[in-house]
């Protein structure tokens, strides 16, 4: 998908022009009749064809994006930041005024209609041809188009299909990203098939990058647009990293930020997020060699051993992380409870995930009743003997309207 369009093609038409030189009496002498003369030299006995030189560079930055967001697109002086709709045409593979569907089994855009404003319904699917001409093309791909209409990777008497140049990996890889509609100018839901990012309990952006997870050679390759919706992350932290770029990696090769879409965090003890009053307090389990199987086990566990005899020491934290033993000795039986209260300034669904090292649940008191025996309110949790998965795909989502809820 998609790339840059800035090309400047010089074109030089040569000409053969024959240029009469007369003697020392040449100035007084009768001019010749230029209708004896053709527009070519006369000592050649045929005419031949007009010629157009096309002189432009050959090198790797030709695989650059064609909108780089640094330049003075519409030649008024100032530079071109961001998509800009209103003002500039994007050139490419794409038709600014037609809007694009894509297909999950071709995994291709086809057109679908014309679109006088470039805009597309909200919820319909669609993209905005002209957004995905500024997101995917290269500066190759404008120079194609311009000289030949672009690579038609398909090109049969029934179907043609234009395919993006190769994008490696590394540099030549870029990416765009959304906020807003108050910082970025347009919203992003008349251009493509997204919402607008999630601004609660944090503000989140839209990830865009143009990229190639394998070369030419390799049966799986395609040009990719790749999105990654609702990130906590910037685009530079996704597409301007040590190699491979625009993967499955953010800031380090070492960050997973895909999953899901978004990225997950452990909870810091930060005001925005509306965490307060959060303790970690740790219990002696020995003696008991199994691990709940789910919540009423779970409950009867806690019911049973937490309690003053057992407890080996409590202290204020500032994350939610119960990695390493808390105790001297190598013993594997143990309780770590945190308790505290999370502030929800503004009401709406919110997710959250668990992992550990055994048995883990996640609880809010939903109704504030002081005890957290209804069901709705085990929130996430991952029952039984097991390690840590190190992912987050044992998360539960809960509707908490504004207030402060113990967890």
């Amino acid at each position: 998908m998609g790339r840059r369009i800035l090309w400047m093609i010089t074109a030089a038409c040569i000409l053969s022009i024959l240029i009469a030189i007369g003697g020392p009496d040449a100035a007084y002498a009768v001019p010749p009749d230029r209708s004896t003369y053709d527009a070519f030299p006369p000592f050649m006995a045929n005419t031949p064809p007009p010629l157009v030189m096309l002189v432009m560079g050959k090198n790797h930055k030709m695989f650059y994006e064609a909108y780089n967001d640094a330049s003075d697109l519409d030649d008024d002086g100032k530079i071109d930041v961001g998509y800009k709709p209103d003002k500039i045409d994007y050139y490419g593979y794409f038709d600014s005024h037609k809007s694009y569907r894509y297909d999950t089994s071709s995994k291709q855009f086809n057109p679908v209609a014309v679109i006088s404003d470039k805009k597309v319904a909200h919820g319909s699917g669609l993209w905005s041809g002209d957004f995905l001409n500024y997101l995917t093309m290269s500066r190759m791909d404008a120079i194609r188009k311009v000289l030949y209409g672009g690579y038609r990777v398909i090109d049969t008497a029934t179907e043609t299909v234009l395919e993006r140049s190769y994008i490696p990996q590394d540099a030549h890889s870029w990416g765009k990203e959304y906020e807003s509609v108050a910082r970025d100018g347009y919203d992003i839901r008349d251009y493509a098939p997204l919402d607008l990012p999630a601004s609660t309990p944090v503000q989140t952006r839209h990830l865009f990058a143009s990229t190639s997870l394998y070369p030419p050679t390799d049966s799986n390759y395609q040009p990719l647009l790749r999105v990654l919706d609702n990130s906590l992350f910037r685009i530079w932290e996704w597409v301007s990293i040590e190699r491979p770029v625009a993967g499955d990696h953010c800031l380090d090769q070492s960050t997973d930020c895909t999953t899901g879409g978004g990225v997950w965090m452990t909870v810091p003890d930060d005001a925005s997020l509306g965490l307060s009053n959060v303790t970690q307090t740790f219990y002696d389990t020995t003696g008991y060699s199994s691990y709940p199987a789910d919540h009423a086990a779970y409950n009867t566990y806690v019911t049973n051993y937490a309690i003053p005899a057992n407890l080996q020491g409590s202290q204020t934290v500032s994350t939610i992380n119960g990695s390493g033993n808390p105790f001297d000795s190598d013993s594997d039986y143990y309780l770590s409870l945190f308790d505290g209260t999370l502030n929800i300034a503004t009401g709406g669904t919110y997710t959250f995930s668990v992992d550990g090292d055994d048995a883990v649940e996640f609880l809010i008191d939903k109704d504030k009743d002081g005890v957290f025996n209804d069901t709705d309110e085990v929130v996430a949790y991952y029952y039984g003997g097991h390690s840590e998965c190190n992912c987050n795909d044992h998360n539960g989502s809960i509707y908490l309207p504004a207030g402060s809820y113990t967890f």
